[in-house]
């Protein structure tokens, strides 16, 4: 990653919405990816470097899914609520999570008509992607 491309902005937004959905989400569920890294590097690397290390914009998440649950199953289960917060914050779903769009420079949500009706340098997407903890059958894909 080259860390021109990750703006002040761009960097605020994603530590808010990292903040948000760490306290929406429910338990068992724990932060890797590039803010996992952050947190436990960034006092070094910024003695160091003499910046912030920012490894990824994006969340990453592990979360805890039984490979027997059936899509009913998992609604009730911890990762179903999480998912159920996740589109009640504004978030829609993707192939590997979650994405919320928002203007580049206000930090505004936008809906996807919104975003839709604006450049793609004024947008900016913010994913959320789950890395169960087991192999998922075909019956639980639709995470």
């Amino acid at each position: 990653m080259v860390r021109q491309y990750y703006t002040e902005n761009i960097v605020k937004m994603s530590r808010r919405d990292l903040k948000e959905v760490l306290k929406e989400c429910e338990p068992p569920l724990c932060l890797v990816g590039g803010w996992a890294v952050h947190l436990h590097v960034n006092n070094g690397f910024k003695e160091e470097e003499g910046h912030e290390y920012i490894g990824s914009r994006d969340i990453d998440l592990g979360i805890h899914v039984n490979p027997d649950w059936g899509p009913d199953e998992l609604k009730d289960e911890a990762t179903g609520k999480t998912i159920q917060k996740l589109e009640d914050m504004g978030y829609i779903r993707t192939w590997f999570g979650f994405k919320k769009q928002f203007h580049r420079e206000t930090g505004k949500p936008l809906t996807s008509e919104e975003a839709g009706n604006r450049p793609m340098h004024e947008i900016f997407d913010m994913f959320i992607d789950f890395l169960p903890d087991q192999e998922i059958h075909s019956s639980t894909s639709s995470i």
